[in-house]
C-alpha cells in the first residue's frame, strides 16, 4: 500500500476512535441521565402515593365524620368526638376506623375530668378499650390540652 493509504486508513481509523469515544461518553452521560431521572421519578411517585394516602384518609375521615350522626352524642362530648373521629381516620386503616369508631360508638359525655366513651355491644367496648385506648387517650389530650380518665361503657 502507498503512504497515502495508509495515512487515509490510519485517519479513519483515528476518526472513528474518536466518535467511539465520543459515543461512550454520550452514552455514559446518558445512562447516568436516565438513573437520575428514574431515582427523581420514583422519590415523586413516594410523595405522590404518601400525600395520595393522607389525602384519601383525610377526605374519607371528613367523609365518614360527615355521615355519622353526631347529634346523637351528647352536646357536652360533640366537637371532641368529632375531632377524634377526623384524628382517628388519618391515624389508622380505613376498615378499622369505620368498624371500631363509626360503627362502634354510639355516645360519649363529657365531664371536666372524665370521659365516657359508650359502645354499641360488650365486644366494641373491650376492643377499643384494649387496642385504642391510648390513640384516644393521645387525641382527647391534644384536643381538650388536658389529661381526663377515659371509660369505655356498653351502651344503655
Amino acid at each position: 500500500m502507498a503512504e497515502t493509504e495508509w495515512k487515509d486508513i490510519w485517519q479513519e481509523l483515528e476518526s472513528l476512535k474518536r466518535e467511539n469515544k465520543y459515543l461512550r461518553n454520550l452514552l455514559d452521560v446518558t445512562l447516568d441521565k436516565v438513573v437520575e431521572i428514574e431515582r427523581r421519578i420514583k422519590r415523586v411517585e413516594e410523595k405522590v402515593n404518601s400525600g395520595l394516602e393522607l389525602y384519601y384518609r383525610e377526605y374519607k375521615g371528613i367523609g365518614y365524620a360527615g355521615k355519622y350522626n353526631f347529634e346523637q352524642i351528647d352536646e357536652s362530648a360533640r366537637e371532641l368526638i368529632k375531632n377524634l373521629f377526623y384524628e382517628a381516620a388519618k391515624k389508622i386503616s380505613l376498615p378499622s376506623f369505620e368498624t371500631w369508631f363509626t360503627g362502634t360508638i354510639t355516645d360519649a359525655r363529657l365531664t371536666e375530668d372524665l370521659l365516657i366513651i359508650y359502645a354499641n355491644n360488650d365486644f366494641g367496648r373491650d376492643w377499643l378499650e384494649t387496642n385504642y385506648s391510648d390513640l384516644i387517650h393521645e387525641i382527647v389530650a391534644k384536643f381538650l390540652q388536658r389529661e381526663v380518665q377515659i371509660q369505655f361503657v356498653k351502651d344503655r
